[in-house]
């Protein structure tokens, strides 16, 4: 029995991609075609991924499928949509690859190669899966109260401590319904409660926010602990975003990402700006042009943010992230900060001089420590 091991990105894009791949080609080739799935998440990328690509035992009539992922050499057949730097804006269409850097999502690109035999595609469907991975919301609190079935699932991957099994079993019941996500999802008992949940969720955000001019610096204790564009429903003229989460081994994964709701345009090509990086302050790095994600070691993640935010603030000189923790108008900032007293840190270190300076001192009047670098 051949075996097709599928490849996915453990997104909303990269479970319809492989339910589309796995309920077509199972029509598509005889029914005694096996497959296996393996769901990576972006942090994989690179000789994680590489490891586990050639970890997969193999024969020689078997086939490795990556759909929403990283190009791999050996791969019978990779369909993707992010940017790769080894072949650029091309889009490139042949038997063993579907690569166009252009489209919102690799779920189309999927679709596209059944199209003429076996195609479920549905509008609507493919609409709502380019709106989620191009992250084109009408606008943030569409997010947080949208129960289409599409954002019902997003939702749900939002909430849900990371699980290999339940990844599987999405692609699994969604490619046996015929893609009709809203019945797959009935059948899995995932209900609208998971959008009414994630606004609760998301204002928890706004005590662990260090906002840095037009940037929001947040360090999270484990992933999924705030929803994503929770910094913007907290504070709407946000520019960008920044998260760290610990990967343990001194290791912290980040994500960037570009408030498309705010009233300026991002002229910055996110990911490429990562894979520049690779090397210097971060170990790996990548994305899209309003967003990105990757691994940065804990002795770097100083010149990491400040790097990041000389660039996205467009500034020569910029707010230094980490300060004297004894100084004691820092102190008092820092608690206003995350009691919510204070909009942001800068407004934070004002209040704070004026409370903890003698009072003959001009109340505008902040400590040199921590304020330019």
């Amino acid at each position: 029995m051949p075996t097709n091991h599928i490849f996915f990105h453990d997104d909303v894009d990269g479970i319809i991609s492989a339910a589309i791949f796995l309920s077509c080609n199972s029509k598509s080739e005889s029914s005694s075609n096996d497959y296996r799935l393996y769901p990576v998440t972006s942090v994989m990328r690179g000789e994680r991924f590489n490891d586990l690509f050639l970890s997969v035992k193999m024969r020689p009539f078997d086939k490795r499928i990556v759909v929403d992922y990283q190009y791999h050499k050996d791969a019978d057949l990779w369909v993707d949509h992010h940017y790769d730097p080894e072949f650029g804006d091309c889009i490139i269409k042949n038997d063993k690859m579907n690569y166009s850097p252009k489209e919102k999502c690799a779920a189309t690109l999927v679709d596209e190669m059944f199209e003429r035999y076996f195609s479920f595609r549905s509008v609507d469907t493919l609409t709502t899966v380019q709106m989620i991975d191009s992250a084109g919301y009408p606008n943030v609190p569409f997010i947080f109260k949208d129960t289409s079935p599409l954002m019902v699932l997003r939702a749900y991957l939002e909430k849900i401590l990371p699980s290999e099994m339940m990844y599987c079993r999405l692609v699994e019941v969604i490619a046996a319904c015929n893609l009709d996500v809203e019945k797959a999802l009935f059948r899995m008992r995932i209900e609208s409660s998971h959008v009414n949940d994630l606004e609760k969720l998301a204002r928890q955000i706004r005590g662990s926010m260090t906002v840095c001019n037009k940037l929001s610096i947040v360090n999270q204790k484990r992933s999924n602990q705030f929803p994503r564009y929770s910094e913007y429903l907290i504070r709407p003229e946000l520019k960008y975003q920044l998260r760290f989460t610990p990967m343990g081994m001194n290791k912290f994964n980040f994500q960037i990402g570009f408030n498309n709701w705010q009233s300026e345009a991002n002229q910055f090509n996110i990911g490429k700006m990562l894979m520049a990086m690779q090397g210097n302050h971060i170990v790996k790095g990548g994305g899209h042009f309003n967003v990105g994600a990757g691994v940065v070691m804990d002795d770097n993640i100083e010149g990491f943010i400040d790097e990041v935010s000389r660039i996205l603030n467009e500034e020569d000189v910029m707010e230094k992230y980490s300060v004297d923790s004894t100084d004691s108008v820092e102190q008092k900032a820092s608690e206003l900060v995350k009691e919510g007293s204070a909009k942001n840190i800068d407004d934070a270190r004002k209040t704070a001089a004026a409370q903890t300076k003698p009072a003959t001192e001009d109340s505008d009047g902040v400590g040199a420590k921590g304020k330019i670098q």
